[in-house]
C-alpha cells in the first residue's frame, strides 16, 4: 500500500483524480463500456471498442482500453470513483497487450484506492508476457474491509522510450454484494426474527 502522494506520482495523474474527488455513485457506472467511456475519467488516450489486438468483450458488445503514450514513464489512465459497503466486492476482467520489446519494458497496472492507501490488484509488463506478448483476459477482485469511497484505476505506460504504445484493457468491473447484502431484506428479517425468538426463549426459561 502506498500513500496519497505516491498514488498521483506513480500513475502520473492529478491528486484530485487519484483521491476520487469526482462524484461517487453506488457501484460502477457503464461497467461494460456499452456507452463508450461515459462515467469514466481518462488521462491520455482511451476508448471503448469491440475488438483490439485480439481481445473481444467478456460480456456485452464492448470493453474499455487505455493506450500508453502520455509521456516517457507517465501512465495513461482510465478511472472511476464509486462507493462500496463493508464486505462488498468489485470484480471484473483486465488485460495487457505489449506493443514493444525488451529492454523497453512497458507496464500496465490496475489499482484501487480509498483516498488514503492504494492497493495493486494486477499488473503486467513486457518482461512478464514476452516481446509483443499478451496476457489475455485475467479476472480480478477486491473486497472492501470497510465501507467508503473507492477509485478503480487502470494505467499503462511506456518505459525507456515513448514510441511504441502498449495497451491495457478492462471489462465488466461490477460490485458484488457481501453475504448479508446479497441475501437481501428477507434474510435480514429472518435473522432479526431468529434473534427475537432466542430472546423470548431465554426469558421463558
Amino acid at each position: 500500500m502506498i500513500g496519497k502522494m505516491a498514488i498521483a506520482g506513480a500513475l502520473g495523474i492529478s491528486l484530485g483524480m487519484a483521491l476520487g474527488l469526482q462524484t461517487a455513485q453506488a457501484g460502477v457506472s457503464n461497467a461494460g463500456f456499452e456507452t463508450g467511456t461515459s462515467g469514466w475519467v481518462s488521462y491520455g488516450s482511451s476508448g471503448a471498442t469491440d475488438s483490439y489486438f485480439g481481445f473481444t468483450p467478456k460480456y456485452g458488445s464492448s470493453f474499455g482500453y487505455v493506450t500508453a503514450g502520455a509521456g516517457l514513464n507517465v501512465y495513461s489512465t482510465l478511472a472511476q470513483t464509486f462507493t462500496l459497503l463493508a464486505g462488498e466486492s468489485i470484480a471484473g476482467y483486465v488485460g495487457f497487450k505489449a506493443d514493444d520489446y525488451l529492454p523497453y519494458d512497458d507496464k500496465a497496472i490496475l489499482t484501487i484506492s480509498d483516498g488514503e492507501t492504494i492497493t495493486s490488484l494486477w499488473s503486467a509488463t513486457v518482461a512478464s508476457v514476452g516481446d509483443f506478448g499478451s496476457t489475455g483476459w485475467k479476472r480480478f477482485s477486491f473486497t472492501a474491509a470497510q465501507g467508503g469511497v473507492f477509485t478503480l484505476s487502470l494505467g499503462v505506460k511506456n518505459v525507456q522510450d515513448n514510441v511504441q504504445n502498449s495497451v491495457a484493457f478492462l471489462d465488466a468491473p461490477q460490485s458484488v454484494p457481501g453475504p448479508i447484502a446479497g441475501a437481501g431484506i428477507p434474510a435480514l428479517l429472518g435473522l432479526m426474527g431468529l434473534r427475537l425468538w432466542r430472546r423470548k426463549q431465554a426469558v421463558a426459561a
